[in-house]
């Protein structure tokens, strides 16, 4: 795999997080109002970006940031207690069931 092939593929990976983690942000938004801002999805959105914007100027990130990656959606998971089906999206949120069946709606 080339550089560039590698940074796409990180890239898409990192999207994918990223928009899990902004639907956690909208769920905390609406659920705890004033409190969201201290939410542990907030505090990992910035990063996030940040390793995005690596990878959207050329530049690799290293192993230790996947790594990191990683570590933040099993915290997530464990923290919010949800899964995600094939496709990535939200699914059996324990935390916020009512919200995720508003937004399909």
């Amino acid at each position: 795999m080339d550089r560039s092939e590698k940074v796409k593929s990180l890239l898409q990976k990192l999207t994918w997080l990223g928009s899990i983690v902004m639907e956690l942000i909208n769920m905390d938004r609406h659920y705890l109002e004033s409190e969201w801002i201290d939410a542990p999805a907030n505090k990992y959105g910035s990063l996030i970006e940040l390793l995005k914007g690596k990878l959207q100027q050329g530049r690799l990130i290293t192993r230790s940031d996947m790594q990191n990656c990683n570590s933040i959606l099993k915290e997530l998971k464990r923290k919010y207690k949800f899964n995600t089906d094939w496709r990535g999206n939200i699914i059996d949120c324990e935390k916020y069931t009512d919200f995720i069946f508003s937004q399909e709606r």
